[in-house]
């Protein structure tokens, strides 16, 4: 039962960090931020990256992807929450 309640509350924070999204972009909009979409990146996958899989499986809104070499942020989707630095055993991933 634990591991069902678990993934509810994953499945929840996913949820939330995709709303949260969606509210900031909405609000740099309404601010006349004419950068939305410009994508700067918060996260960095160096080449360290052993394509593990850690940071994609942390990413609370599926942000991060398997590459041919090394994981990808994906910065359109990104939300900036850090998990996937975190997450990562290598420090492959760093504030960019």
């Amino acid at each position: 039962m634990v591991h069902l309640t678990e993934k509810r509350v994953k499945i929840a924070e996913k949820d939330d960090a995709k709303m949260v999204t969606r509210q900031r972009r909405e609000r740099e909009l309404l601010q006349g931020n004419q950068n939305v979409g410009g994508y700067n990146m918060a996260y960095i996958i160096s080449d360290a990256c052993v394509s593990c899989g850690s940071c994609a499986n942390d990413c609370p809104v599926e942000a991060i992807t398997a590459g041919d070499s090394q994981y990808n942020i994906n910065a359109e989707t990104c939300v900036d929450c850090g998990a996937c630095a975190g997450a990562c055993p290598v420090d492959a991933i760093s504030a960019g």
